[in-house]
């Protein structure tokens, strides 16, 4: 494990997290399924906080995002791709997940 994604892994978060787009889809993707999979909620409650991280750390204040912190530039992958992610992690589940805390990707324009 690289000591970025043992700081990551330390606060709760997937040893694969590494703030970089692509992964809000596929981190999320692997643990939506797993939770359907194995019926356990632990994994869908990951998964929102997996993706209110990326949202958070991503996001800029003109609701475009970045790559990643070490890539900062914004394109229609890193923003187009988040939309699909949440629908696919979360429209099959209950409307009990987590409540976000306040964070900026719901004040976006």
């Amino acid at each position: 494990m690289v000591p970025a994604s043992h700081r990551f892994y330390s606060q709760g978060y997937t040893w694969q997290t590494r703030l970089w787009i692509d992964d809000m889809f596929m981190i999320t993707a692997v643990q939506s399924q797993a939770t359907r999979a194995t019926g356990e909620r632990s994994y869908i409650d990951r998964a929102a906080n997996e993706m209110i991280l990326y949202l958070d750390s991503l996001q800029q204040p003109n609701g475009l995002f970045y790559h990643a912190p070490s890539a900062p530039f914004s394109g229609a992958a890193a923003t187009a791709g988040w939309p699909p992610a949440w629908r696919n992690c979360f429209a099959p589940f209950p409307k009990t997940i987590p409540t976000a805390p306040a964070s900026s990707w719901h004040t976006a324009p």
